[in-house]
């Protein structure tokens, strides 16, 4: 019903084919189980052991705190001129020459 659904959709053939692929190699039946030999000798092989640490995570963890350093002179002239715009009366193109100004000055 699925692959009929698909087509009326008109998905590509490719994905189809493929998705039939997939559900015939789900649909194939489980493998039997190993023979009692083999289960033996998997039993009898050396384990190797892992050593695991654990660590125990906190959902209330509080980010560490980073130091902001203080803005440089040319920082705080800049910021000065962002705080003196009056955003709501650029035009967009305006804006964003205003952006690239402050940003070439920041930059240079």
């Amino acid at each position: 019903m699925g692959f009929m659904l698909a087509q009326l959709a008109e998905l590509p053939d490719e994905l189809i084919n493929r998705a039939n692929e997939i559900l015939m190699a789900l649909e194939q039946p489980a493998p039997q189980a190993i023979p009692a030999a083999v289960a033996a000798a998997i039993e009898e092989r050396p384990k190797k052991t892992v050593k695991e640490e654990t660590a125990q995570l906190s959902f209330f963890d509080e980010p560490k705190e980073r130091k902001i350093p203080e803005p440089t002179h040319k920082e705080k002239r800049i910021l000065d001129q962002i705080k003196e715009l009056d955003i709501l009366d650029l035009t967009p193109l305006q804006a964003i020459n205003t952006l690239y100004e402050l940003q070439k000055k920041l930059k240079g």
